[in-house]
């Protein structure tokens, strides 16, 4: 018995020990399954992860290279190539594709162009980008562009590119784009970069000329609201969207309508982006002409000097060097006599007045023959025991009752409204003087009686203007208009009329450094939008204009006084932070 006993103990052991070794086997399988699954889950994030990586950095790289393309353009430097289209015989060949003739809004999505040769035939020979950029699933790069930004070939023109264009663009709104939720990011967008990713619901790119309805995606909000597409282009302010990778969105997602297909990934260029680097490379040319225009004034050392500055907003001798003006804008233009003005008119009556830029004279005066003012405001003080008004920039004189009877422009353009010149008693005189020389006297001042009219001159500028030759400002800079963009300060001592610029401390102080000779500002747009420049106050700013205010924006770079360069002469910092109401860039010509 017992030893069959123990053959039963033994039996019963040997079925246990199978079925637990069966157990073993069966978790083992069970983990391996596990594993399997769990590292293929690892790979196929760390592969997505890496195809993430890679798309943002080809963006990246894709718009800097664009960027310093478009920046770095011998000719129009700001100007932008067409897209490379599927519609030539060449298909998708790496070529920027112009249309040859009307530029239409279909001309300006497709493949981002890198080859180094010629627009499709078009006779525009310029530098590719040299690379061809691919995303994480090794799809080039797709890319659309505003008109605003391209030569239009009919009729033949290149876009005139400078700040002026960003609220004001020459064919149309920028584009716009959006986010996830159907939200405004931007619709100032002036280029945008696309990765079109794998593709998905169906779309097929065989064949190599697939139009963008096979790279590009759409998809719908629960809300309604219509398609939202990146695939079309068919106005100036086409929108263009942000949405989710496809493979994040559960079809459970109550945003977006099912099914959802969407992979397209993008990076956009503004057009204030794109300006604040032209800007950069406008005042590296002015200053470059400088620079030149410093070491060929003058054999001697001590008696370099820089030209002197032109008058802001001038009507009559644009762009050309004042004698004595140490603040304005570049004197690109040779300078010719400076004609002052001075008439009146009956009708209506009384309106006398006489016309001459600050940065002409030092000072405008009207001088009542009976009576006094009885108060005085901006840049206009009262002399004469109170019977002249004297004013050296912006302001007027009241009488006691708060009339003005005498007031100032930033132009220079005074009037006086205190008596009609047919009046037998309370007639004036307007008197105006100037560090310059007027043609018609010697004493660099003239006076004159309220009843007479005329126009008197001062000697021009003797200072050459900026070089345009070859090794001088390059064309695009006058033909872009640049030259009223760009505010340009000097130093007394470091003028042709000083022979010191080297021996003594230079005036200009722009941030903590000081003994600076010569600046350069570049105004970037006006402010048109609140919130408005801390100069400006409520007041938007406009262009052309006698003011600096409506050129510089905070009240550091602004409280000067553009008589003869006088006043203030310390300016902000280099690369002072930028902003919706601040877009001065400060460049120092010579320390």
């Amino acid at each position: 018995m017992a030893y069959q006993t123990n053959t039963s103990l033994s039996t019963k052991y040997s079925r246990f020990s199978q079925q637990g070794a069966a157990l073993i086997l069966m978790v083992f399988i069970l983990t391996l399954v596990v594993l399997a699954y769990t590292v293929k889950s690892l790979n196929g994030n760390d592969f997505r992860a890496k195809e993430a990586t890679n798309t943002s950095q080809a963006l990246a790289e894709a718009k800097a290279a664009l960027m310093s393309w478009s920046i770095n353009h011998p000719n129009t430097p700001g100007l932008m190539p067409y897209p490379d289209r599927n519609a030539d015989a060449g298909g998708y060949d790496g070529l920027s594709d112009c249309p040859g003739g009307t530029t239409l809004y279909s001309h300006l999505i497709g493949r981002l162009p890198w080859k180094n040769a010629d627009y499709d035939n078009c006779n525009v020979l310029l530098n590719g980008l040299g690379k061809e950029f691919l995303d994480g699933s090794n799809e080039p790069l797709w890319y659309a562009v505003s008109k605003n930004l391209v030569h239009i070939y009919s009729p033949t023109s290149d876009p005139v590119i400078n700040p002026s264009m960003i609220d004001n663009p020459p064919y149309g709104a920028w584009m716009s784009v959006y986010d996830k939720n159907g939200q405004l990011v931007s619709n100032k967008v002036a280029v945008i970069i696309f990765a079109p990713g794998l593709p998905i619901s169906g779309q097929d790119r065989s064949g190599g000329k697939a139009d963008a309805t096979n790279y590009l995606d759409t998809f719908d909000l629960q809300s309604g609201g219509g398609t939202k597409s990146n695939r079309t282009y068919s106005s100036a302010n086409e929108d263009f969207y942000i949405g989710e990778d496809t493979r994040g969105v559960r079809s459970d997602n109550t945003v977006y309508q099912q099914p959802y297909y969407f992979n397209d990934k993008l990076v956009y260029i503004t057009i204030d982006e794109l300006m604040a680097e032209v800007e950069k490379r406008a005042a590296g040319e002015a200053k470059r002409v400088l620079q030149n225009y410093y070491t060929n004034s003058s054999v001697g050392t001590s008696t370099k000097f820089f030209p002197y500055a032109a008058a802001l907003g001038s009507s009559s001798n644009p762009n050309q060097c004042v004698e004595g003006n140490l603040q304005g804008l570049l004197p690109t233009i040779t300078a010719t006599p400076y004609a002052c003005t001075y008439g009146y008119t009956t009708s209506p009556a009384p309106n006398n007045n006489v016309a001459c830029s600050f940065s002409t004279v030092s000072s405008i005066s009207f001088t009542r023959s009976s009576g006094t003012y009885g108060g005085s405001s901006g840049a206009c003080t009262l002399t004469n025991s109170n019977a002249t008004c004297r004013c050296t920039g912006v302001g007027n004189c009241k009488t006691s009752g708060g009339t003005v009877r005498f007031s100032c422009n930033a132009c220079g353009v005074c009037a006086t409204t205190a008596t009609s010149p047919t009046s037998s008693s309370g007639k004036g005189r307007f008197s105006f003087t100037s560090t310059g020389t007027f043609s018609s006297t010697s004493n660099g001042s003239l006076t004159l009686s309220n009843d007479s009219s005329g126009t008197f001159t001062l000697n021009s500028c003797a200072d050459p203007a900026l070089s345009t030759s070859a090794s001088g400002l390059p064309a695009w800079f006058t033909s872009n208009g640049w030259h009223n963009y760009i505010y340009y300060a000097v130093s007394s001592n470091c003028t042709s009329s000083a022979t010191n610029c080297t021996t003594a401390t230079p005036q200009l102080t722009v941030g903590s450094k000081a003994g600076v000779r010569s600046l350069l500002i570049a105004s970037g747009k006006s402010i048109i939008a609140s919130p408005f420049a801390s100069s400006k106050a409520s007041a938007q700013s406009a262009r052309p204009s006698c003011d600096v205010k409506d050129y510089l924006d905070s009240a550091q770079n602004t409280n000067v006084n553009l008589v003869n360069g006088g006043g203030d002469l310390v300016y902000d910092a280099i690369n002072s932070p930028r902003g919706a109401s601040y877009n001065d860039q400060m460049f120092i010509v010579a320390p």
